[in-house]
């Protein structure tokens, strides 16, 4: 009798627990099937600012250009001309002098970007290599590799550096950010062309999380892709007006935060530097 009642006992705790069970199961179910919805039952993003390159003015260059960008030196702006250097402020007006070619030689590979406040740094090869290394003065070379990883498609354009991460393009149409503590990727951009100049980091007087800082790319040197840091959210871009016009080398940010790209024409002694300002134009629905 008393096993019996043992045994009773032991299958109603059991259904009990079935029972139990099953709930909790349809629970879970209804749950899971209120969370996985189709794509077009997700809640939209919320709007995204826009941003537009507005246009200041425009600075003439003795033409053609010789190949590589601008560069900002000792407060001025100097960019390879036929011949020489051309040196100029980015003020209106500005009339560039011509300073005569001095033979540097070629640049040697990796082009190397230096951290901010560390003994570390970052470099491209031209096969497709991104390389981080950290300085060691027990090594040959003074610098160990702590972390590289192939690059589809190869780039050919140093990166940017910022306090935790990396920014690149990519000869495969895309912009990557990279954790730089590690080389963990954070996000991809697909852009309509190839980069093989550096992105330029702008950072945003007016701070916003959806977007972070901003990048100014310039795929195929034929037009302007701004993208957020956050995300690489397409944010504002910017069309040459003829399809005979290429912008040469990377832009420049000016220490009073306009953006300077250098633009050779179709006619080669046609050239200038053009000068423009990163402006927010409101939100606009996401993509």
């Amino acid at each position: 009798m008393k096993r019996t009642c043992q045994l009773l006992a032991l299958v109603t705790f059991g259904v009990c627990a079935l029972s139990a069970g099953l709930a909790r199961a349809q629970s879970s179910d209804d749950s899971v099937t209120g969370f996985i919805r189709p794509v077009g039952d997700l809640p939209d993003r919320d709007p995204l600012p826009r941003f537009v390159l507005r246009p200041l003015h425009e600075i003439p260059l003795p033409g053609p250009l010789a190949g590589s960008g601008p560069v900002l030196l000792d407060g001025r702006i100097t960019i390879p001309v036929t011949g020489g250097t051309a040196s100029a402020s980015w003020s209106a007006g500005a009339t560039p002098e011509i300073v005569p070619a001095v033979n540097a030689g070629e640049p040697a590979e990796p082009i190397w970007v230096e951290a901010p406040g560390e003994r570390r740094r970052y470099g491209t090869l031209r096969e497709g290599w991104l390389h981080a290394q950290k300085s060691c003065k027990r090594c040959p070379a003074g610098w160990r590799t702590i972390w590289k990883l192939r690059v589809a498609g190869g780039t050919v354009s140093p990166p940017v550096v910022t306090k935790d991460r990396i920014f690149f393009g990519a000869l495969d149409n895309r912009v990557y950010s990279l954790k730089r503590r590690n080389g963990h990727q954070r996000w991809v951009t697909t852009v309509e062309g190839r980069v093989s100049v550096s992105p330029l980091f702008i950072p945003l007087a007016e701070s916003d999380p959806r977007v972070g800082d901003a990048l100014v790319v310039v795929p195929g040197n034929e037009k302007v892709v701004v993208l957020g840091t956050r995300r690489g959210d397409p944010l504002g871009r910017l069309e040459l007006e003829s399809p005979d016009d290429r912008l040469v080398g990377a832009p420049v940010l000016t220490p009073d935060g306009h953006i300077a790209f250098a633009l050779q024409r179709y006619r080669d002694e046609d050239a200038c530097l053009l000068v423009y300002n990163l402006e927010r134009a409101g939100d606009v629905p996401p993509p």
